[in-house]
């Protein structure tokens, strides 16, 4: 798939069904999802009887998860630092936020470290 879509693979035989998949008495769900409709196939988006759409988090939401990324883990953060990584990430998905990698930068620089200060 082209531009970051996530598709349904479903048998080419299944497509063509005129009542599409499962035409016992079995119930099938087909769920799928994806950050760019538009690249998805018209023949299997017209096999979904409903789209929904979800928009992009807005700021509020934004830096909400920014704190429950952060959980419990100490940091000197105040309310307009969340609020300006949220306006940086404006028009991004919540799934980009990435804050476990950058929470352990600093234990990464410590295996490298030559000397250490003690801090009271």
């Amino acid at each position: 798939m082209k531009n970051g879509a996530i598709g349904v693979i479903v048998p080419k035989e299944e497509v063509k069904k005129p009542n599409g998949i499962g035409n016992n008495d079995q119930k099938v769900l087909v769920l799928a999802a994806t950050n760019t409709p538009y690249a998805l196939d018209q023949v299997i988006r017209r096999r979904f009887d409903k789209q929904i759409y979800i928009p992009l988090s807005d700021l509020k939401a934004l830096q909400h998860m920014f704190k429950v990324h952060l959980g419990n883990t100490p940091n000197n953060l105040m309310e307009n630092d969340y609020e300006s990584l949220a306006r940086r990430m404006e028009g991004f998905y919540g799934s980009d936020i990435f804050v476990k990698g950058v929470l352990f930068e600093a234990v990464r620089k410590t295996q490298y470290a030559m000397f250490f200060n003690k801090n009271s």
